[in-house]
């Protein structure tokens, strides 16, 4: 930024074009910037998912009759076998 006189005591901010190699610098450390918000972000998600274990859900449609009802609750027995109270 300049200031200009125009002779009568007051001035005026001139603001400078940037160069082309400044225009790379602030670019790119504009992208560090949102990439670094995007980090920890999704770092903090992943961090809470870790701590609090795995969530798994089964749609049940009736009872264990129907075959699409007994695989899924043969798989959450299978779990609850391996992993116990994690589950």
């Amino acid at each position: 930024m300049t200031q200009r006189g125009d002779g009568k005591g007051r001035t005026a901010m001139k603001i400078r074009p940037l160069k082309i190699n400044q225009k790379i610098i602030a670019a790119f450390i504009i992208c560090a910037l949102i990439l670094l918000a995007f980090t920890m972000i999704f770092g903090f998600w992943n961090k809470t998912t870790r701590e609090t274990g795995l969530k798994v859900g089964f749609i049940c449609s009736e009872d264990e009759s129907t075959p699409y009802t007994a695989n899924f609750l043969e798989a959450q027995y299978e779990l609850e076998e391996e992993f116990g109270d994690d589950v």
